[in-house]
């Protein structure tokens, strides 16, 4: 079961803890593409769910909460679980961190402090039921989405990497479609100088109107202090390179490159 899986989400299942959440009766709805997440599906501790193509008629009143999806992704096995635990515990939006590419070699680490236009999402009833009325198409999955990032009122962030896009990440994954953007760069992720000062830029970004995500090669201390100040965070190994930094729209993530506002890249 743990052979799709990424290294940092292996290390993370051995850290996860169980969570009795099976009174909670679940949808997951998924109208496009959805052959991985079958698959995975499979394999989920949490039980009480039902696969659909439409909400129109399978929206009981016994339904706590739907996971929305809008492209096909790989779940692991603890993903219901933690998602409908986070229900349980009053959320009405809860999404999680994430890890792109075929081998998983990118990671997403969200931000309490900014919902991204995120594929996958679990909503609670109560906001779904807002966000239908509210969207012009009450099955689009994409608009029930956006909605609920709008709508929320308790949204939670599940810092695990619950979620796996074989595809390569992109700006929309870590930015919503709305609003300044700014992309800083770093060559560490530790305590050292440039990532301490670069996190002290973050609120200062994020007062005038930014939405920040820093990008770095790996986590070696600094990740959950930019988180705590604001910013998204993606990790991938060799990514701040010579030849990204000198020539970022040809480097491997290259569809992350949709306009920034601000930048930087902070190396030796």
């Amino acid at each position: 079961m743990y052979s799709s899986y990424s290294p940092l989400q292996r290390t993370q299942l051995s850290g996860q803890v169980y969570t009795d959440t099976q009174s909670l009766y679940l949808l997951v709805y998924a109208p496009g593409r959805r052959v991985a997440l079958e698959n995975t599906l499979r394999d989920q501790l949490h039980q009480k769910f039902r696969l659909v193509d439409s909400l129109a008629d399978a929206l009981t009143p016994a339904v706590a909460g739907v996971l929305l999806v809008r492209e096909d992704v790989e779940l692991m096995s603890t993903a219901l679980n933690y998602f409908a635990a986070a229900l349980k515990d009053g959320a009405d939006l809860v999404l999680s961190d994430a890890v792109f590419g075929y081998n998983g070699a990118t990671a997403l680490y969200q931000s309490d402090a900014h919902i991204s236009c995120t594929g996958c999402a679990l909503v609670s009833r109560a906001l779904l039921d807002r966000c239908r009325a509210a969207a012009k198409d009450p099955e689009s999955v994409s608009e029930l989405l956006d909605a609920a990032a709008r709508l929320s009122e308790r949204c939670t962030r599940v810092p695990q990497a619950l979620l796996h896009f074989e595809r390569d990440i992109c700006a929309e994954d870590a930015y919503s479609l709305h609003g300044k953007r700014a992309f800083l760069i770093s060559h560490v992720l530790d305590m050292t100088g440039a990532p301490i000062v670069m996190v002290s830029a973050v609120p200062v970004l994020r007062s005038m109107g930014y939405e920040v995500t820093v990008l770095g090669p790996s986590d070696n201390g600094s990740l959950q202090l930019f988180r705590d100040a604001g910013a998204a965070v993606i990790t991938r190994a060799g990514c701040v390179s010579s030849r990204l930094c000198g020539g970022w729209p040809s480097a491997p993530i290259s569809s992350l490159s949709t306009p920034w506002s601000a930048g930087g890249c902070s190396g030796p």
